[in-house]
């Protein structure tokens, strides 16, 4: 019998292990957890927000840049000849199709049609990062930095600025 292993390692850093790891460098600084959060807290959201709205590349020494982008909507033909859109489904609005028509094969996809098409998202540019097997690593946003553009980008009328990929 052959024993299959899979590669994937990930593995999640919180706000707990780096306070440890900061204990240990500085076990004489008096700094309780809470306060070593609130502090990261503090600091990471002025840090999205310069992002957000003043289409600021954050430099994180080490890891390289963080900025605002926009991506725009495509329609692409595979080589079987069938059309694929790199938008995502409205399932709230495909549910209330499929119930009317009783087709369940129809879907309903989100169009943007409130940002001329346009997707945006925080993009980590790891070229200028101080490490190796970059492509290993990756950036997750949290649901409320997604909000947080989502918001920003409904309260704006003029387009949101970002740097186009």
């Amino acid at each position: 019998m052959e024993l299959q292993r899979k590669h994937n390692n990930k593995i999640d850093y919180i706000s707990r292990d780096y306070f440890k790891n900061f204990k240990s460098i500085y076990p004489n600084i008096k700094l309780t957890q809470e306060l070593h959060t609130k502090i990261i807290t503090v600091f990471f959201s002025i840090a999205v927000k310069r992002i957000i709205h003043d289409m600021y590349k954050f430099h994180f020494p080490g890891l390289g840049y963080f900025y605002l982008t926009k991506n725009k909507n495509q329609v692409r033909v595979t080589e079987e000849g069938v059309v694929k859109l790199t938008t995502g489904i409205n399932w709230k609005e495909t549910i209330k199709v499929r119930e009317k028509t009783g087709d369940n094969t129809k879907k309903v996809l989100y169009l943007n049609e409130h940002t001329n098409g346009y997707v945006y998202g925080i993009y980590w540019d790891k070229r200028n990062a101080a490490f190796i097997n970059k492509r290993f690593y990756s950036f997750l946003p949290t649901r409320i930095i997604k909000r947080s553009i989502a918001s920003t980008i409904q309260e704006n009328i003029k387009p949101l600025n970002a740097y186009a990929r």
